[in-house]
Parts: C-alpha cells; sequence; structure tokens
C-alpha cells in the first residue's frame, strides 16, 4: 500500500498544472508533495506515511479547485470575450464595451448588448437586466428553450425575438417564429407571432360596468307629460277691438 501510494503521488506531482496558481503557492504546494513522497519511502513509519500522503493528496485537490478560474461550459463567447466578466453561472458584458458580444448556448446563440447580465438558473437562461436578442433552433421533442424575466418565462421553439429587462419591468418583441409567455402569476399564457410585443408587468385596466341593456316593454315605461301649449301671439286687428270700444266709452253721449 505504501508504494502505491509513492507511486501515485509522484505521478500526479508530474502531471500537477500550476498555470492556475501564483508562483508562491506553487512551491509551497510542490514541498508538502515532496515531503507527502520522503516519508512513505521510510519503512519505519508506513502508518503516518500512509495518513501524510492522503492529507497531502486532499489539500491539493482542494487547493486546485479553489484557484482553478470558473470553467461555466453553458456558454461559449463567440465573438467579444474580452468584454465579458463572469462567476461560472453568471456573465455580464462591461457598460463600455464597443464591440459586439456574442454566446453560443445550445441550442440558441444571444447577441448581447452593453451592461447586459445573464444567469445560468436550473437549466434555463435568466435575463437580470439588459437587452439581449435570441436565436433558437428548433427543438422537435426536447425540452423547449427558456429566458426567464422579472415577471414571468419567455418558451421558445424555433424563434427569434428580442428581450429587455429593466428594474421590474421589460418586454419581449418576436421576430420570426412563436414564442409562449408563461407569468409568474398564475394568469393564463400569452402565443406571440411574428411583430407581436408584450411588456409586463401586465397593464390591467379597470373595466367600467355597462348600464343594463335589457329592453322594456312600451307599457311598462312611464308615460310623459304632454307639452304646454304654447300662447299664439295676438294679430294686430285683435288688439284694436278693445281699444275701439274703450275710447267711446270715454266719450260724452249728447243729449
Amino acid at each position: 500500500m505504501p508504494r502505491e501510494l509513492h507511486t501515485q503521488a509522484r505521478r500526479d506531482r508530474d502531471r500537477l498544472d500550476l498555470a492556475s496558481l501564483t508562483p508562491e503557492e506553487g512551491v509551497r504546494l510542490r514541498q508538502r508533495v515532496d515531503t507527502a513522497l520522503e516519508m512513505t519511502s521510510r519503512r519505519p513509519f508506513l502508518l503516518r506515511a500512509s495518513l501524510a500522503a492522503s492529507a497531502a493528496a486532499g489539500a491539493l485537490v482542494a487547493l486546485l479547485l479553489l484557484k482553478a478560474p470558473p470553467t461555466p461550459g453553458w456558454y461559449e463567447a463567440q465573438t467579444g470575450e474580452h468584454c465579458l466578466r463572469g462567476d461560472g453561472d453568471s456573465v455580464s458584458v462591461l457598460d463600455d464595451c464597443r464591440d459586439p458580444v456574442v454566446l453560443a448556448m445550445a441550442p440558441a446563440t444571444a447577441t448581447l448588448d452593453n451592461g447586459t447580465n445573464l444567469t445560468w438558473l436550473a437549466g434555463d437562461v435568466r435575463l437580470q437586466r439588459g437587452r439581449a436578442l435570441f436565436a433558437v433552433e428548433p427543438q422537435g421533442n426536447s425540452d423547449p428553450f427558456r429566458v426567464r424575466v422579472s415577471h414571468g418565462a419567455i418558451v421558445a421553439l424555433g424563434t427569434s425575438f428580442q428581450v429587455v429587462q429593466r428594474e421590474m419591468r421589460g418586454n419581449v418583441e418576436v421576430h420570426a417564429g412563436r414564442v409562449l409567455f408563461e407569468w409568474t402569476d398564475g394568469a393564463p399564457s400569452n402565443e406571440l407571432g411574428p411583430g407581436q410585443r408584450l411588456s409586463w408587468p401586465r397593464q390591467e385596466t379597470p373595466t367600467a360596468v355597462p348600464p343594463s341593456a335589457t329592453p322594456q316593454h312600451p307599457s311598462k315605461l312611464s308615460p310623459k307629460p304632454p307639452p304646454k301649449a304654447r300662447p299664439e301671439p295676438q294679430s294686430g286687428r285683435d288688439h284694436a277691438a278693445p281699444l275701439a270700444a274703450a275710447q267711446s266709452a270715454a266719450l260724452p253721449r249728447s243729449q
């Protein structure tokens, strides 16, 4: 057993890639591995050597895992790699980048604007902020490609669409094919085609309740009062007769 540990530790030392470590970390790591090799070569201390070699190997693996640069794997930069910053599950485009940034994430290709941030979340892509143009290849019977946003998820099958996400608001515009927007609040999904656009949050305008449109029978309607007749103006002849009678009554009668 110690001989096998000794041989394996030597092979691990030879295969060790120190590109991701600083020079000081590389020197310290090699010293620990060499110490473990020396201890395994001393037969009087077989048990101690085995434990030391195991500890050294564990420290080697832990250090490599901590210092190795993240390899996301869920996307591949086709252009503009120098404008990207990320930590494995998230990638962002620098605000001052002037070059186009295109990411390949099978089965889709995404073209990102400055300041855009994408996150890999349980097999889906989440647009945290910014603007992205997605071109998705047809999937057949495979799981559909999804882009999550603040108020739902965009489900695409062989389509091209643009998504904009701001602070708790955004929109999706379909260029080709069809997408399905699934609301997180459980509202019915919306299907969109070429040239159609959907925004969130949903704009819900209250609908005024219309008056009752049930027709009533004429007999049930209250009768309207007849219109008042206007007095007809009197002619000049009508005014002259009373005036003549008054004048004759005022004149003295002859004896």
